[in-house]
């Protein structure tokens, strides 16, 4: 008796949407060979490092994989404060993911000797603390960071002398053109990167603390950070979120960013205003909310699907 099939390209979408739910890929891989050729790439396409059962599957699974399908099937790396495993031994794998482009991390793994381990890497966007992982000084000249679009800096700028050395470091990614900075940063360094980083398009503060401070800091900002002075509108101030975002897929605070200032440039918005409020707390959670009640609403109309898998 011939059981039905979907046609291969439907199918392979179901199987495609049904693994975006990360821990049902263990799952899924054991449904028929084909469905694990589709799927298998997806488990290890973005990879936490933590102390979870997934990790710990990872770090025993990638030996048996080739280089060349490690480096195509990784993309995407965050670093968690807590892991299973050694950092050897994790460091033996990372060295192996050279197709990796997006790397955040905190704790003892982001250290002196991570640079070992991603030096293979052609990284486009990172959120680290420089300083825990060039404690010697900061060295950018690395080949795995000369291809960096987006830098979330975890790190204070604000003393002049830390200020130098990491503007100086930063001006040299020739590729640079997302830049986040956390804090209470120097308004001399904010105009001397629009200065001199030309290639830069978008440079934020990211502000972790009280909400009227951010906002009555970004109020005080000088003229000299807007055109005439500027060549375009490239700076803001906005809430921080998360301290993964900076690597995370659109709509993050870069894409809303680039429609703030798309905004200013327009005259839908004031040109002396620098602070991003789309962001603030009590707007997120209405956003949330409304976003909630439409996903409610989508679910309750759409029908359901039922999909008979066989091997062929």
């Amino acid at each position: 008796m011939v059981q039905p099939r979907l046609p291969p390209e439907l199918e392979r979408r179901i199987f495609k949407l049904a693994a975006e739910e990360g821990e049902n890929i263990p799952n899924i891989l054991h449904i028929a060979h084909r469905v694990r050729v589709w799927i298998e790439p997806l488990f290890y396409e973005n990879l936490s490092v933590e102390n979870s059962t997934r990790f710990r599957f990872f770090l025993a699974a990638h030996k048996h994989k080739s280089d060349a399908f490690l480096a195509q099937a990784v993309r995407q790396v965050i670093i968690n404060i807590h892991f299973a495993g050694s950092i050897p031994e994790i460091g033996a794998a990372l060295v192996r993911c050279t197709g990796v482009t997006r790397l955040t991390g905190l704790g003892a793994l982001m250290s002196s000797t991570l640079p070992t381990f991603i030096k293979g890497m052609r990284l486009q966007r990172v959120a680290m603390f420089f300083a825990h992982i060039f404690p010697n000084g900061i060295d950018l000249t690395l080949a795995c960071f000369q291809t960096l679009t987006h830098i979330d800096l975890f790190d204070s700028v604000y003393e002049n002398h830390d200020a130098t050395r990491y503007v100086d470091a930063l001006l040299g990614l020739p590729v640079l053109s997302h830049l986040s900075l956390n804090d209470d940063v120097r308004w001399d360094t904010i105009e001397r990167l629009l200065r001199e980083a030309q290639a830069l398009k978008v440079l934020v503060v990211l502000w972790c603390g009280k909400l009227e401070q951010g906002k009555a800091h970004a109020a005080a900002a000088p003229d000299t950070l807007e055109p005439p002075a500027c060549s375009r509108y490239r700076f803001l101030m906005t809430a921080y979120d998360s301290w993964d975002e900076c690597i995370t897929e659109a709509p993050n605070y870069w894409s809303q960013a680039e429609d703030f200032l798309a905004a200013k440039q327009t005259g839908t918005i004031d040109s002396r205003c620098f602070w991003m409020s789309d962001r603030d707390p009590e707007k997120r959670a209405d956003s949330e909310k409304a976003s909630e009640a439409e996903e409610e609403t989508e679910s309750t109309s759409a029908a359901p699907i039922h999909t008979l898998v066989s091997e062929s």
